[in-house]
């Protein structure tokens, strides 16, 4: 009876929190602040697990665990090399000039990260963690060069990030892949944001070329209850990954 309490709780604070999101953006719409260009984005991230307090359990001599988050069949996956998890993103923004060649762009976005443990050197072995996010990033940039025809942006900042689902894709050798949820994924992530844009017009319209790098800040995964007992170390694991995508802005 508590557990269902408990999920009914975090179903109503994550409906709650992208209703509030998405009242606030669309109000910024109406402001005079932000009678910017409106642009939309279109591109894919590059993504993986970044360890922050790797030490090696003296029993079982791994240097990461990440049975206690994903199950038992990542036991031996995880010891080889994870690959970057390619995935697409949407996402639209606003740029607020907020004086000369500075400006403030906050974002709304749609986004998938995880991580990517498939091997096919010697047999088939499909593991794949998808996390889908609603981020709100909020940057700061400055106008590196401004042309008539074109102009480059370096921005940094934050993001809030939503869970909206997480999963795991695993296959072995010829059998069929098999998609399962993750339920000890935290509901809310932050990261910090680096990177820069290049706008150009081209035929009275604006085009974006964008990429950037993030990392996280918080951990994703929370250990199930009483699980993390029966490890020697649970190390901290957030995501990390770059960004490219392009664009067009709509002048408002």
């Amino acid at each position: 009876m508590i557990r269902l309490v408990e999920k009914i709780f975090v179903t109503e604070i994550k409906l709650f929190t992208v209703f509030l999101v998405l009242i606030l953006f669309l109000y910024g719409f109406t402001t005079p602040l932000l009678t910017a260009p409106l642009g939309v984005k279109l591109g894919f991230t590059a993504s993986a697990f970044n360890y922050t307090d790797r030490e090696m359990d003296p029993y079982t001599t791994f240097d990461i665990d990440l049975r206690p988050y994903l199950g038992y069949d990542i036991e031996w996956v995880q010891l080889g090399n994870q690959k970057p998890l390619f995935a697409p993103f949407v996402s639209c923004y606003v740029d607020v000039k907020i004086a000369d060649r500075y400006f403030c762009r906050p974002e709304i976005s749609i986004a998938q990260k995880g991580v990517n443990f498939s091997q096919f050197d010697y047999e088939r072995i499909l593991y794949k963690v998808k996390i889908t996010y609603l981020q709100v990033p909020l940057l700061l940039g400055y106008q590196v060069v401004s042309k008539d025809h074109y102009q480059v942006d370096l921005y940094f900042g934050g993001s809030g990030a939503l869970k909206l689902n997480a999963s795991k894709t695993v296959g072995y050798h010829q059998s069929d892949d098999q998609k399962f949820k993750i339920e000890n994924v935290r509901n809310f992530d932050v990261s910090f944001i680096f990177g820069f844009d290049l706008k150009w017009n081209l035929f009275g319209a604006c085009f974006m070329f964008d990429t950037r790098a993030f990392l996280g800040l918080s951990d994703i995964f929370s250990p199930i209850e009483h699980q993390s007992q029966l490890y020697h170390h649970t190390q901290k694991t957030k995501n990390a990954g770059f960004m490219f995508s392009l664009g067009y802005e709509f002048e408002l």
